[in-house]
């Protein structure tokens, strides 16, 4: 156990702040998802736990602010009630709970929480995780098919331009993401894809015809016109500017 030894004969004058007590702070930290609008804490210690409680409520929804020693939880903004795995294992409550993925992995979500927080929690549905493109035609969105090659990685970047000048507006696409856990594999099957437009839709193209091939992490597409000349800039995350002419 740490210890502080003094030497010296001299007697101790002065004053200390003692800062609130972690194991006090973590089930009041938890229990602003059930308040009505911001809740105040202060002489909050900034300890592992506490941070790591703090990366676990923002990560359900909930808006979380410091200034200095005082954290503020606004729990109106909660949207999620499923607490990731890579945070759980970090709360020592839970830790306890869990100690492998195998019992883990077949919880749900009224496993882990007490049904008077999930009575309490906002439910939200989402129905499209595919790369999608919406037309507004002034009252309503409405989605149009795109080719499934627009569908093998991430996208991060798109734009929008006539690139062969038969009037139809074309799309050129970009993404991909590294840093992802090892379990889940990077996504890196993105190279840049043109998606001419015609009067029925978009057709997708390959690299060979196009000549459009992105190296990495597409983050954003920037055009720059010089005399009459088009030039589109990729920028890569961590990675080399790249630029294209038409």
């Amino acid at each position: 156990m740490d210890q502080f030894v003094i030497q010296g004969g001299t007697s101790l004058a002065g004053e200390v702040t003692i800062s609130g007590a972690k194991n006090a702070a973590l089930p009041i930290l938890f229990a602003a998802l059930l308040a009505d609008g911001k809740s105040t804490f202060t002489n909050v210690p900034r300890l592992r736990d506490i941070v790591t409680t703090e990366a676990l409520l923002s990560t359900l929804g909930a808006t979380v602010n410091w200034q200095g020693d005082t954290l503020y939880i606004d729990g109106a903004t909660v949207n999620k009630t499923l607490a990731p795995y890579d945070l759980v294992k970090q709360m020592p409550s839970l830790k306890k709970k869990y100690l492998k993925y195998n019992s883990y992995k077949n919880q749900t979500v009224y496993d882990i929480f007490n049904i008077e927080k999930i009575n309490s929690s906002i439910v939200n549905y989402i129905y499209n995780l595919e790369t999608s493109i919406f037309i507004n035609d002034s009252s309503s969105f409405n989605k149009i098919e795109i080719p499934v090659e627009s569908q093998f990685s991430t996208t991060h970047a798109i734009h929008v331009d006539d690139y062969n000048n038969d009037g139809y507006k074309d799309i050129i696409i970009g993404g991909n993401l590294y840093h992802v856990k090892p379990e889940v594999g990077r996504y890196d099957a993105q190279y840049g894809l043109l998606l001419l437009g015609n009067k029925e839709g978009f057709v997708s193209t390959n690299n060979n015809f196009s000549g459009v091939l992105f190296k990495g992490q597409t983050r954003e597409l920037l055009k720059l016109k010089r005399n009459n000349e088009n030039i589109l800039f990729v920028l890569n995350n961590n990675d080399k500017l790249q630029s294209f002419t038409y």
